[in-house]
């Protein structure tokens, strides 16, 4: 397991090099300049050249880069030119939100995807498989930013059950949670149905069932815990 995520590290950093050189020629090839967002047309060309030298912009764009690299290996993102502030302020001024909604929505995914992938592959070819295979593809094709506010026009709008944006309380993660979890369930239940018929098929099930044991535990017990493997990887 050690070396697996130390391979999957390890694959990061090239395709965060490509990323990176992918944003900074975009940059370079959109027309403007961020000086003169930043100050305005009224700004002497003695204070444009100085903002630019402060910012780097008067180097070369492997210059540019190599120091991005360099200041990102430390810790130091930069400062945003917007809200004029660190972006690492930014960050983990945001940190815990999106922490607590990523967690929330892995929950709903779980809670979702679970019990669907197991009852369709337990039930692989019959009714009850179709219909959970129906949600998947129907949770993977349904975009979030549509599933969102159909959810907050339903439910807050409509039945006023839950907030539509304050931080305060539990019950403004429900929404996001679940308009983010959907789609998550969606893909996490075909797996877990892929993985189950495949386990369903080794010879421990046939011995686990040869012996008489029970078929919860043989789904639960026996060919779950082993056809969860996907899931944590």
């Amino acid at each position: 397991m050690l070396s697996f995520i130390l391979k999957r590290i390890a694959s990061l950093i090239p395709v965060c090099l490509g990323v990176l050189l992918i944003v900074v020629g975009m940059i370079h090839f959109v027309p403007g300049d961020p000086v003169d967002i930043i100050l305005g047309d009224y700004a002497t060309l003695a204070d444009k050249d100085a903002l630019r030298h402060e910012l780097g912009l008067d180097q070369t764009v492997v210059q540019q880069t190599a120091r991005y690299i360099s200041h990102a290996a430390r810790g130091d993102l930069g400062r945003s030119l917007i809200y004029q502030k660190s972006v690492n302020e930014l960050i983990m001024e945001r940190l815990g939100a999106t922490m607590r909604l990523a967690i929330a929505s892995l929950f709903v995914a779980l809670l979702i995807s679970l019990p669907l992938g197991i009852i369709a592959a337990v039930n692989a070819g019959k009714k009850l498989d179709f219909a959970a295979m129906t949600f998947a593809v129907s949770g993977v094709a349904i975009p979030t930013f549509w599933l969102g506010p159909l959810l907050i026009l339903l439910f807050s709008v409509e039945l006023g059950w839950l907030p539509v944006s304050e931080m305060g309380s539990w019950k403004s993660f429900i929404l996001p949670s679940v308009a983010m979890g959907i789609p998550l369930a969606a893909a996490l239940s075909r797996i877990t149905r892929n993985s189950m018929l495949d386990t369903l098929k080794e010879d421990f099930v046939r011995t686990a069932r040869a012996k008489g044991c029970s078929e919860t535990r043989v789904i639960m017990g026996h060919t779950f815990r082993n056809a969860s493997l996907p899931l944590v990887t």
